[in-house]
This record gives structure tokens, C-alpha cells and sequence, in this order.
């Protein structure tokens, strides 16, 4: 029996839709955690007496916290593929693997959200007191 190219890609994507977009969301992550990295050493460099906001400081503890503790984002993530691809092999129901991966991806999506935030809002603070 012949594999059509649409039965491959119906493979492709009942068994690594979950895994795929999880990676794209991780590459997500790195793009947005290291834009924020760069962003709290240049708020390192700058005087202290600037009003920075409560916000954003706890926004640069939050970033600070998630680089220093590497160890527990690689936990994570061998977590969160493991489980999506035991779930994947074990041939579990469509809303199984779809619920699983929505509530493994919400601290990744947070995470982008607190780097966005944080660069955003510190692109606002440098331009207000550079004028």
C-alpha cells in the first residue's frame, strides 16, 4: 500500500502538531528572553534615582530569576516534550494531547509576555527620561 503525500502530512499532523508548535514557542522564548537579558544589563548601567516603576523591577527579578536558574527551564521542557511525545505514542484522544500542550505552554507564554512587557515598558522609561 501506497502513502499518498496527504496521508503524511494527516500523520505529520495528529503526532507533531503538539511537539512542533511547543519548539516554536520555545524559539519564541529564547528570541525574547535574550532581547530581555540585554535589556536588564543595559538597565544595569543606568542611575538608580530614575522612577522605574514597581512593574518593571519585578519584571527584571522575574527575567534575573529565570536566568540564573537554567537548571529548572531544562527540567521544564524535558518535562513538557516527554510528556507531549508519551502522549503522542500512546495514541491518546486529539482533546487529551490538545489540553495537555495548552496547559504545558502557558508559563512559556507568560514568560514571552513578562519579555515583552519588560522591553517595551523599558524603551518607555529610557525615552522619557532621555528627553
Amino acid at each position: 500500500m501506497e502513502v499518498t503525500a496527504y496521508q503524511s502530512l494527516k500523520w505529520i499532523n495528529r503526532h507533531g502538531a503538539a511537539v512542533g508548535l511547543l519548539a516554536l514557542i520555545l524559539v519564541v522564548c529564547v528570541v525574547g528572553h535574550s532581547i530581555a537579558v540585554m535589556k536588564v544589563q543595559l538597565f544595569h548601567d543606568l542611575p538608580c534615582e530614575w522612577n522605574w516603576g514597581e512593574g518593571l523591577l519585578r519584571n527584571m527579578a522575574g527575567i534575573r530569576f529565570v536566568h540564573g536558574n537554567g537548571w529548572a527551564v531544562l527540567v521544564y521542557l524535558l518535562f513538557a516534550f516527554g510528556t507531549l511525545l508519551y502522549l503522542e505514542v500512546r495514541t491518546m484522544p486529539r482533546w487529551a494531547v490538545s489540553s495537555t500542550f495548552m496547559f504545558l505552554s502557558l508559563p512559556m507564554i507568560a514568560y514571552v509576555w513578562l519579555c515583552l512587557n519588560f522591553t517595551v515598558r523599558g524603551f518607555l522609561v529610557m525615552g522619557h527620561h532621555s528627553s
